[in-house]
């Protein structure tokens, strides 16, 4: 003890380990102790588990969200589903969809849409032409039988030719999702080749379709083809603009272009042939440059739906003015059988379809743009009207009827397209 004497008697009294019990005091308290230690580590080990188990599923997550591309037409899809099925979720999810809905990809999103009804057409003939080549019997042939099989097997080589020339373009020209390469050649000649290459192979693409299914279902097959190309993805791009802030999504896609004018011309080439489409294009190019600062101060954009029109833009009035009077007079010198009421009409029902073509592709595009605002301001008012908070909104969420209307039909259209 070397405290002060007078507190030796308190000391060993109460104070003192060793007095009385000895060793069996200090060491219950150890033992309580390394107990308790123990404890906190089994709680610690628990709690360390469960943490690097989180890590590895917020990982995992982080990797799915990262690895979503815009040019895998599965993601693409998923996201055209949520998007139009419930578009509460997807605003309060934005981020799950990773770079798919930055400015850079969102054109790449349209691209995909607007391919896949072609390309899903495009594989129905070519299978459908092998299925032929591998059900030939030689022995049972006649004339007309062999006629009929040799025609089917060469719409269906130049159908899936013509869909593997439009593809390997956007593969080519690297440039980027919303716009195409210029080429220079020989300081003479200048235009973005590729995209006049992919405009001429659709429209090729949909004449050697339609004509392959015959007139029907072939004009059929061209109307589902339109509906869920045009419709489904301005639905689906004014969605996302609504989410974006972004403006003039589906226009911007490098594929609108091309795919619009391969329908049009695809259309107008099968039902009035060469000479009658090329001059009903040309006149209604003539007649909106003449109604341009005269009488009509603001022309319809459908009547030539100018942003598709492609190489055709880079004529001159002279140059259209000229083509037209040489395409008329080779027209009426080969058809001099025919009368000039007969020529007239042929020509005028080419300008008739045209139109039609011109008004339908817009209206499905204006169709589109309205059910996705009206899908969108319902989702605004249902949200504000239950003022539910974003996790009940999540689990909670009916399917959009316009939504799933659009995404159903569309989905049943292609459907008819695969197994036309």
């Amino acid at each position: 003890w070397v405290g002060k004497k007078r507190d030796m008697e308190r000391h060993e009294g109460g104070e003192c380990e060793f007095c009385n019990r000895g060793l069996g005091k200090m060491v219950e308290r150890m033992r309580r102790m390394d107990l308790g230690c123990g404890h906190l580590l089994q709680q610690h080990h628990v709690q360390l588990h469960g943490t690097n188990r989180m890590l590895y599923l917020q990982t995992r997550w982080m990797n799915m969200i990262r690895g979503r591309n815009a040019g895998n037409i599965f993601d693409v899809l998923q996201l055209a589903y949520e998007a139009a099925c419930f578009p509460g979720r997807f605003s309060l999810c934005k981020d799950l969809w990773g770079t798919m809905l930055s400015e850079r990809e969102r054109p790449m999103v349209c691209n995909s849409l607007l391919l896949l009804p072609s390309t899903v057409l495009t594989l129905r003939i070519s299978l459908q032409g092998f299925q032929t080549l591998s059900r030939l019997r030689l022995d049972s042939f006649t004339g007309d039988d062999v006629y009929f099989y040799l025609d089917s097997m060469l719409l269906s080589v130049i159908t899936g030719i013509l869909g593997v020339i439009c593809l390997s373009c956007f593969f080519i020209d690297s440039k980027n999702s919303s716009s195409w390469t210029t080429y220079n050649i020989r300081d003479a000649i200048s235009g973005q080749t590729l995209r006049d290459l992919v405009a001429f192979s659709m429209a090729m693409t949909l004449f050697t379709a339609i004509e392959f299914f015959g007139w029907h279902p072939g004009i059929l097959l061209w109307h589902f083809t339109s509906i869920t190309t045009i419709l489904f993805a301005s639905f689906v791009a004014t969605m996302l603009e609504k989410n974006s802030n972004a403006t003039g999504l589906l226009s911007s896609a490098r594929a609108w272009p091309v795919v619009v004018f391969g329908l049009r011309y695809g259309l107008l080439s099968w039902c009035c042939g060469l000479g009658p489409s090329i001059v009903a294009i040309i006149a209604c190019r003539l007649g909106k440059a003449a109604s341009v600062g005269s009488f009509v101060r603001d022309v319809p954009s459908w009547v030539t739906l100018e942003e598709s029109e492609c190489f055709i833009r880079q004529f001159s009035v002279g140059t259209l003015t000229f083509g037209l009077v040489a395409i008329v007079s080779v027209y009426t010198s080969v058809a001099i059988n025919d009368s000039a009421l007969g020529i007239l009409g042929n020509l005028l029902i080419a300008v008739l379809v045209l139109g039609y073509a011109n008004l339908f592709i817009h209206g499905l595009q204006l169709i589109g743009k309205k059910l996705a605002e009206m899908s969108f301001a319902r989702r605004a008012v249902q949200q504000s009207t239950n003022r539910i908070d974003s996790g009940r909104m999540l689990t909670s969420e009916l399917p959009c009827p316009i939504g799933i209307s659009v995404f159903a039909g569309c989905s049943f259209l292609l459907l008819c397209i695969s197994m036309a």
